[in-house]
């Protein structure tokens, strides 16, 4: 039967497709891989059962997927074209590398909270999208979701919709249509007025499927189980589900009782939209426990390992971890500024290094790892889990934000490469081969690279294209755009990867900026102590990392009043980054990234 079916489903395709092989079924359609031979690309074709085509007014189905069709979302796999035709009815849509959220469920079971509340979340900005569209999905469930890249897409958008509206003024002999699950939903996830058949339900049937799907992610079990398919749809109706944390105590009470309302009777009584759901799951993102974020008050206790010991040899003055109480005072001026609220931002074992701060001032990127094998990592400011976007066994280290905060440019020992800011897969970017500590102008229209061995600083276009030398005497470190973009700050001396060093923190070195348009260079330190790490305030200032009062402490020169600021502290201050919120420094202190208000 299925080598039949795969050979009609030939047939009516014709030469546009050439099927490949079968996955399996998928409710009550078979679902085949096929390559698109136009475009050498390969699709999925699903086929309803045969029985089915002889009801479907062809032309409405067709119509009404390409409809559906114009669904255009991050998280909404598309649907590409559809027909009835031979006997079989079928719909093609990109073929997607992942695995189905139900073989994920059935491989862990119940999922740990963050991972879970971001599948949640992702759907629900599908959904939030759909319904915007006038489209509501009706079958919300594992088999459903593809996880794609550590991503969550959502398959079948618009198929009830189009099988609603095909049968439409059709022929009433045989079976009705609403008695196939297909049409009717899948029982472990219907909203209650879905069972009952009501002709009214709308979006808010999906946000119960939605929290049943929810439940099932948090505590392995969907609302209602062991049951049969009558009994489990009368339940629906009838019976309230345990909580969440009933099944599993250690989550958060309020993150049950998010998923809880979505599972209320009466659809008046749950989330009314899709995207409320996803703002009450906001909180709850990225975090280690299903609890809502908050500031940490408590910091690991400071331990020498190898690695530290070699970072750190030659500092001296070493902190307690986390405590950083300092005065800022102009050297020519009586006014003074304080620093308070300074806690860490990561707590994880070996050392953090490199912060960036995302455009939006609400997520920090950070190098994390030894000297010879690290990874870049983006973390929520108000707490939660570390998110790796690089792979380990590799290095990668200095990462820096495109303007728009969806990239993230970093470097490794021979290259640079770019890679989506909450993960995909990295890309090299060709043009700025061998060019390393790179960083995106403000604008975004150009790349400042230096090269290791070599005294050159590069700047590119975006992609790395059109290269051309600004500066060609002594080693170029850690570029950093002025806010108008008009000139350039780095650091000469003291290489990275000197005596297995990746931060550039060892030896003496200096300050330097050069016009974007070229020119000579101007020396702002001196060259007999450490002076490192520049980043620009947002008022044209420089901040530099300088052991020259003694410890690694952070000064700003001012390049047009010559007016310095000093910070006047006791730290092992590594890099940093200024907030675009102009409030916050973020620093690397005895190995781990903090963060400073200044007022």
């Amino acid at each position: 039967m299925s080598s039949d079916l795969q050979e009609r489903l030939q047939e009516v395709l014709g030469s546009a497709y050439h099927i490949d092989s079968e996955l399996g079924g998928a409710g009550m359609s078979r679902v085949f891989v096929a390559t698109d031979t136009e475009l050498d690309r390969q699709v999925v074709v699903k086929v309803l059962p045969p029985d089915l085509a002889p009801r479907f007014n062809a032309d409405r189905f067709r119509r009404e997927i390409q409809l559906a069709a114009r669904l255009q979302h991050p998280h909404i796999v598309p649907l590409h074209t559809a027909g009835a035709k031979g006997g079989l009815l079928y719909y093609t849509m990109p073929f997607i590398a992942g695995e189905n959220l139900r073989s994920v469920i059935a491989r862990t079971g119940e999922l740990p909270p963050q991972e879970a509340v971001k599948i949640l979340r992702e759907v629900a900005d599908a959904l939030s999208y759909a319904h915007s569209q006038g489209i509501v999905h009706r079958d919300i469930k594992p088999d459903n979701i593809i996880i794609s890249g550590n991503h969550a897409l959502v398959l079948d958008f618009g198929l009830f919709k189009a099988l609603k509206s095909s049968t439409a003024e059709t022929s009433t002999s045989g079976p009705a249509l609403t008695s196939q699950s297909i049409a009717l939903g899948t029982p472990a996830y219907m909203a209650p007025e879905q069972v009952a058949a009501n002709p009214n339900v709308d979006a808010r049937a999906d946000i119960y499927s939605l929290g049943a799907m929810g439940y099932e992610l948090l505590t392995g079990r969907p609302p209602f189980s062991g049951l049969t398919d009558e009994q489990t749809m009368a339940a629906h109706i009838t019976t309230a589900p345990a909580p969440v944390n009933q099944h599993r105590s250690q989550l958060s009470p309020a993150l049950s009782e998010v998923i809880m309302r979505c599972l209320a009777k009466h659809p008046s009584d749950r989330w009314q939209t899709a995207a409320e759901l996803h703002r009450a799951l906001e909180q709850y993102d990225m975090t280690s426990g299903g609890t809502p974020t908050s500031p940490m008050t408590a910091v690991r206790p400071f331990r020498w390992t190898p690695q530290r010991i070699a970072v750190a040899a030659g500092i001296v003055g070493v902190m307690v971890a986390g405590f950083i109480v300092s005065t800022f005072a102009f050297r020519d001026n009586a006014t003074s500024l304080k620093t308070g609220n300074t806690r860490p931002v990561t707590y994880d074992q070996g050392l953090e290094i490199h912060p960036a701060i995302s455009p939006d001032g609400r997520v920090v990127a950070y190098s994390a790892g030894t000297w010879y094998e690290s990874r870049i990592f983006v973390r929520q400011l108000s707490g939660g889990r570390a998110i790796a976007l690089t792979d380990s066994g590799e290095y990668a280290d200095w990462p820096r934000w495109s303007p728009d905060g969806s990239q993230i440019l970093y470097s490794t020992r021979e290259s640079s490469y770019i890679v989506p800011a909450f993960g995909g897969a990295p890309a090299p970017v060709p043009g700025l081969d061998s060019l390393t500590g790179c960083s995106w102008s403000n604008a975004g229209d150009r790349i400042a690279c230096g090269k290791i061995g070599s005294g050159a600083l590069f700047i590119t276009g975006p992609r790395g294209e059109n290269p051309r030398v600004v500066h060609s005497t002594g080693e170029v470190l850690i570029p950093a755009w002025s806010p108008d973009d008009k000139l350039i700050a780095f650091s000469r001396g003291n290489p990275r990867f000197l005596a297995g060093d990746n931060i550039g923190n060892l030896a003496p070195s200096s300050i330097w900026v050069v016009r974007v348009d070229g020119g000579n260079p101007v020396r702002i330190t001196d060259d007999t102590h450490l002076n490192t790490s520049p980043a620009w305030t947002p008022d044209g200032a420089v901040l530099f990392v300088s052991s020259m009062g003694g410890n690694r402490d952070i000064y700003m020169q001012r390049i047009s009043s010559a007016r310095r600021l000093q910070w006047v502290g006791h730290g092992m201050m590594v890099t940093m980054d200024f907030s675009p919120e102009r409030l916050r420094v973020f620093l690397t202190a005895d190995n781990r990234v903090e963060r400073a208000s200044c007022g």
